[in-house]
């Protein structure tokens, strides 16, 4: 469903009208094996993108706050709510930056092979 009409071979009309249409349809025509078709490519690049995500997400985090102790008398005037919140953010983002960064070629490349 996510590809369709955008290639020249699937042409304009839509071939499935909604997701439960799709899921009928793929069992009428593959079994119930085919639902689960691209599951593995999925596994693997979930795996990688959460391997790689969660690496660069705790590497900044124990960085960040390593670099605010040893600078605490600048931060002194700050709640520890709003430190925290910050770091969190900002380490939260860098994760998901690094996180599509390297899954984004795997998602294509699953997206087309279909």
């Amino acid at each position: 469903m996510q590809v369709q009409g955008t290639d020249s071979l699937v042409g304009k009309c839509d071939k499935y009208s909604s997701p439960l249409d799709c899921a009928v349809k793929t069992i009428k025509s593959e079994g119930l094996k085919g639902i689960f078709r691209g599951g593995t490519a999925t596994l693997l690049r979930e795996s990688v993108g959460n391997m790689i995500f969660f690496s660069t997400y705790e590497y900044t985090r124990y960085y960040m706050y390593m670099q605010v102790n040893s600078a605490s008398s600048v931060y002194s005037h700050l709640p520890n709510i709003l430190i925290d919140a910050g770091i969190g953010t900002i380490t939260g983002g860098l994760g998901g930056v690094a996180y599509w960064s390297v899954v984004l070629p795997f998602d294509v490349a699953k997206t087309v092979i279909r």
